[in-house]
């Protein structure tokens, strides 16, 4: 049995917790399990003072239903040991911050958003939800949302809280900066709040039938690694592994469950001896106490400069291990915040590691690492959130799709990755995606960045000589991508392998950002092979219905142009090998 501490709730950690519900409007207890997460000595789950949600059934005229309210801050953590920048310079010094809710619903239901001040005139995204929100109060505002199998992802913008972010044009990228001295970038809001609607799944609520459980008590977790149980579950509550370590689980664990109402700061590595692992509830588990590039050769503290990069041994919130037999991995429902590195990786055998997520999200990406997920071989990611600094979706494998998500994104690296190495994929469906918000902004032309990407060699990102065209990449599609607001480029593409039959269906772009046309040009240009003599082979890219500001971007109608709507400054080598058509 794990020797776990206990939760002492003394009289003092009882009135801050009362203290901070009764400023939300909350009565003490009203949300699941708050009686039982007053501590001394872990600290309380960082509810957010300037919103407040509470919902019912559409049609109903009863009490309206609390819901917790988080709220996630840039460097909310201890101050990193990192002498380079980290990403979060931005995002910190603007005084950004990102509230999400997480509400467990079966059917319509109605949502109110009380603001602790400010007006209610407002919008909802992604646009193409086509929802509106209608005045309840001085202060708040009232949204009805339909009824959903899956899960969604709204995103709720007060118009007195949006600011501009513009690029000051100094030294080779630029800055971002809010005062209006260069470019404009990207307009979004300066508090976030996301919230989240996920449908009942009783059947994700591990019992006894489905093996040993082991139920922590909320506070500071030790010795986790010594338990003998089948599922780790977390029932509503605060937790805490200490900031100079993680959880190694036994080899026996192959069920990680947060329930809702937990919080639980720390991370987990599972062995990788079980056939079917998961993780689920729609708990939240943050990395907000570890520091930027979080690495265990290092003694959890940031990376020091000139030793290489973290991939080995940095800090994921969720690692797992293939051993080349077939295995899988379901994740469903949890929120990862504040991650300091990549949320998740599998390490071994990606081909036989099946990994599937659904109502997933991700907020708090405020650092340079803090990626998306890799969607390994057979796998899914549907009706997901993300809020990124980096590339949010890893297409590497094959037999894959990405459906359905919502992307918030920051300014480092694109929204969907191709590239980095050769690679022979195929059968790879993106589809329904939107876009809310992107921050890119550099003022140089970089390779790793845009909509859709596939970046050179990660070896040497500068040579155009890394390529290795008899791998093929075929049968692609991206279909009904939507970028809103203002957008950086749409595609940089610098094929590593041969493509054959790759399809960018409704690409909508809202409009430019403000950046000169050479940042924002769309590029396509296949790499060569190490000694030069054949480049990878571009056969059947074909753009269709690609929409700029209300423009269909066509051949035929001459507007692809790098000056024009299109920007599509593609390699004249590639002329007759692409094609962009109105679609249907």
């Amino acid at each position: 049995m794990a020797n776990l501490r206990s939760n002492a709730s003394g009289t003092l950690g009882v009135r801050r917790r009362a203290a901070l519900l009764s400023m939300l409007g909350l009565a003490w207890g009203a949300v699941a399990g708050f009686a039982a997460l007053a501590t001394d000595t872990v600290a309380p789950a960082p509810l957010c003072e300037r919103y407040q949600v509470r919902w019912r059934p559409a049609g109903d005229d009863g009490p309206f239903k609390p819901a917790a309210v988080y709220c996630s801050r840039p460097r909310s953590g201890p101050a990193a040991s990192y002498s380079r920048q980290d990403g979060a310079e931005f995002a910190a010094a603007a005084g950004l911050t990102m509230s999400h809710a997480t509400i467990v619903a079966a059917g319509p239901i109605t949502i109110e958003v009380e603001r602790a001040e400010g007006g209610t005139d407002c919008t909802l995204r992604p646009m193409r939800l086509g929802l509106a929100a209608k005045q309840a109060g001085p202060q708040t505002v009232r949204i009805d949302l339909p009824a959903r199998v899956a899960g969604l992802q709204l995103s709720v913008e007060f118009h007195d809280d949006l600011f501009t972010a513009y690029n000051d044009m100094s030294g080779i990228s630029g800055s971002l900066v809010t005062e209006a001295v260069g470019p404009a970038i990207h307009t979004e809001p300066r508090h976030g709040l996301v919230l989240s609607v996920d449908p009942p799944r009783p059947e994700l609520e591990p019992t006894d039938s489905d093996g040993t459980i082991f139920r922590p008590s909320p506070g500071m977790l030790e010795n986790l690694e010594t338990i003998d149980a089948d599922i780790l579950a977390f029932g509503p509550g605060t937790y805490e592994v200490p900031a100079t370590s993680h959880v190694y689980l036994p080899a026996r664990v192959r069920w990680l469950h947060l329930a809702e109402g937990a919080y639980v700061r720390g991370a987990f590595e599972f062995r990788g001896e079980q056939e079917d692992y998961r993780v689920t509830g729609h708990g939240v588990l943050s990395g907000e106490h570890y520091p930027y590039e979080c690495d265990r050769a290092h003694g959890y503290r940031s990376r020091p400069d000139g030793e290489g990069d973290s991939h080995a041994t940095g800090l994921r919130m969720l690692q797992f291990y293939s051993r080349e037999r077939p295995q899988r991995l379901s994740v469903t429902g949890i929120t990862i915040v504040n991650p300091p590195y990549h949320s998740l990786v599998v390490f071994g055998d990606a081909n036989s590691f099946v990994t599937t997520f659904a109502d997933y999200k991700q907020v708090g990406g405020w650092y340079w690492q803090s990626d998306g997920l890799e969607v390994y071989r057979g796998g899914s990611i549907k009706n997901s959130f993300f809020h990124a600094n980096d590339d949010v979706f890893k297409l590497y494998h094959s037999d894959t799709t990405v459906a359905d998500c919502v992307v918030w994104k920051g300014e480092n690296g694109p929204v969907f990755q191709l590239g980095w190495s050769p690679r022979a994929l195929h059968d790879i469906r993106v589809q329904r995606i939107d876009v809310i918000h992107n921050r890119i902004g550099w003022k140089d032309v970089k390779q790793n960045t845009g909509i859709i990407n596939s970046a050179r060699h990660y070896a040497d990102p500068g040579a155009d000589n890394r390529a290795e065209p008899e791998q093929v990449t075929r049968d692609l599609l991206f279909e009904d991508i939507r970028c809103e607001g203002m957008c950086p480029a749409a595609m940089r593409l610098y094929p590593l392998s041969s493509w054959k039959n790759v399809v960018i269906r409704d690409l909508v772009i809202e409009r430019w950002n403000e950046l000169p046309l050479d940042a924002g040009a769309n590029r396509l240009e296949p790499l060569w092979n190490a000694d030069r003599s054949q480049r990878a082979g571009l056969d059947g890219l074909r753009l269709e219905g690609y929409r700029v500001a209300g423009e269909v971007v066509t051949l035929k109608g001459d507007n692809w142009r790098h000056d024009q709507a299109g920007r599509l400054d593609f390699d004249g080598s590639q002329w007759g090998r692409w094609e962009a058509v109105e679609g249907k």
